[in-house]
């Protein structure tokens, strides 16, 4: 006869394998819902080389799918000019690239403003915002936030 103590030990060893594969599928859930997803959504995006002729959203979007193509972080070049080869071979800093959103956006029908803040007592961030009636977006390196406005009817 078994006992209770080796009983318990092989049960509680089943939940937690019951356990360990409900939290193993969640995740995939999670994964496939918002990565694949969210990835589905921006290469759906009608793609236009110079993301003209798009909403706002999709234009931060296209953006920044044009930017991650060589975007590179390098410490080494803060404080250094860098025309657009320069950026894309040596790779640069948040003012290099949100220089390079600035004006990309100046290019387009939108509202462009670099904004810079800071971090803590010795060191800044910035990134680059692009507006206009529809909401906003904030372009910060190779990541994009946008917000929609929210309109009354009687608007």
């Amino acid at each position: 006869m078994v006992s209770n103590q080796k009983q318990k030990r092989v049960m509680n060893f089943l939940i937690f394998i019951a356990l360990l594969f409900s939290i193993s599928a969640l995740l995939i859930e999670v994964y496939s819902h918002f990565v694949i997803n969210n990835t589905e959504r921006l290469s759906n995006i009608e793609y236009d080389a110079n993301c003209e002729n798009m909403n706002i959203f999709n234009t931060s979007y296209c953006l920044r799918n044009q930017l991650i193509v060589f975007y590179k972080y390098n410490l080494s070049n803060i404080g250094k000019d860098l025309n657009f080869e320069k950026l894309k071979k040596e790779g640069g800093v948040c003012s290099h690239f949100a220089k390079w959103y600035y004006e990309k956006i100046n290019k387009t029908k939108f509202n462009a403003q670099e904004v810079s803040f800071a971090i803590n007592e010795t060191l800044y961030h910035k990134v680059t915002i692009i507006s206009d009636n529809e909401g906003y977006c904030l372009l910060d390196q190779n990541e994009v936030g946008c917000v929609k406005f929210a309109r009354s009817k009687d608007e």
